[in-house]
């Protein structure tokens, strides 16, 4: 897996997100405990806030 194939996201409350081939790979593992979801909407946090 590339290093950018997930990260923690500080806009999204520090959720780890993930792309596709890291989700499908965990998956085809048998990852258990782990739950994945698409992100519908985004709202950018104002670093100030």
């Amino acid at each position: 897996m590339p290093e950018a194939a997930a990260f923690l996201c500080m806009d999204l409350g520090h959720a780890l997100v993930c792309n596709e081939a890291l989700r499908v790979t965990c998956q085809q593992a048998g990852l258990v405990g782990m739950a994945c979801e698409d992100i519908t909407s985004y709202t950018r946090i104002d670093f100030w806030d």
